[in-house]
């Protein structure tokens, strides 16, 4: 009796990996027609019964071969069955072709336990992987990243109860910001700035701050939801750490000025993302020859936009320039 249910799941998988490899062609090919008459089919072969999966998963592994000419679509649609013989066989890809979407994967694979014990860490070591690779992932999401940041922020909002978990949340907001979160960078370079849970360190704030600025114009790049005004509030911060550098005595000139070029770059970019501090910041460089020469004119424009948005610094900055001139 359990030979013949174990032919039937035999029989029953490699019906199975027949639909697999028309879907996996549809897809490749477009044509949506294809797609829709297997879809259904192999959806319901994976779900319905365990055994049919472990039979597939066993048949596609000696089968494969009649499908290597589309080794990455494969391999991204593969994660759904998740487990070792999976990842073996997205690690076997990545030695011949080390493409963005196949880390994706196994980000995939590690982040929502698809087969394998779910490993947070190994997830973010594969999405950072994948982030790296700087290529356009359609339809990354930084899940993994949103995750260890809640994390980090459950932590911050218990430190009256251990000490301890101010080092847990950094970790936990450090490996945020290794999968591209960028609020979670922030939040490390406010933390070594104000000095308020941890002493402050301008060093270490400039780290994080510049790290979350690569992932700022990564995802300005490649993300369809990106957020203009978290990723202008980055670029003014580090702006602001690049400029307080500058109050150092025994600071050489040039050295000063390499600072206040970096700062002006920044606060530049912060305006071009709307960022309303970023024009004011822009308009003070101006005003006082900061890493560019002197232009009071110049610097009306940029004062006058952040004054229209609200930055009172930039009205009262604005009410010295028109003072000056009318003398």
């Amino acid at each position: 009796m359990e030979k013949n249910n174990d032919n039937e799941h035999l029989y029953n998988a490699v019906t199975l990996l027949d639909d697999f490899e028309e879907l996996i062609s549809g897809i490749i090919a477009k044509d949506q027609d294809r797609i829709n008459s297997v879809h259904d089919r192999v959806v319901d072969g994976i779900c319905k019964d365990e055994n049919i999966l472990n039979k597939f998963l066993q048949v596609f592994g000696k089968e494969h071969k009649k499908v290597q000419n589309l080794p990455l679509e494969l391999a991204v649609e593969y994660t759904v069955f998740g487990g070792d013989e999976t990842i073996k066989y997205i690690k076997d890809l990545l030695k011949k072709d080390p493409q963005a979407p196949l880390y994706l994967s196994l980000g995939d694979i590690y982040y929502y336990g698809m087969g394998v014990e779910k490993n947070l860490d190994l997830a973010c070591k594969y999405y950072q992987i994948a982030i790296s690779r700087n290529e356009p992932l359609e339809g990354l999401a930084h899940a993994v990243a949103e995750e260890f940041r809640v994390r980090a922020e459950t932590y911050m909002d218990n430190l009256d109860d251990d000490p301890k978990n101010l080092d847990k949340a950094i970790k936990f907001f450090e490996k945020a910001l290794e999968c591209g979160d960028i609020k979670a960078g922030i939040t490390l370079g406010n933390l070594f700035t104000d000095g308020k849970k941890i002493p402050s360190d301008d060093k270490k704030a400039i780290e994080y701050y510049e790290k979350t600025a690569k992932q700022a114009v990564l995802d300005q790049e490649y993300q369809p939801n990106f957020n203009k005004l978290v990723a202008g509030n980055v670029f003014n911060n580090l702006g602001c750490m690049y400029f307080e550098q500058t109050v150092a005595e025994d600071m050489p000139i040039e050295e000063k000025e390499a600072y206040y070029a970096k700062a002006l770059e920044c606060f530049l970019k912060s305006a071009s993302l709307d960022f309303k501090k970023g024009f004011y910041h822009v308009g003070y460089m101006y005003a006082y020859g900061k890493g560019v020469e002197k232009d009071l004119e110049e610097a009306r424009k940029w004062l006058e936009s952040a004054s229209v948005l609200g930055v009172r610094n930039a009205t009262d900055l604005l009410e010295e320039i028109n003072n000056i001139n009318r003398k």
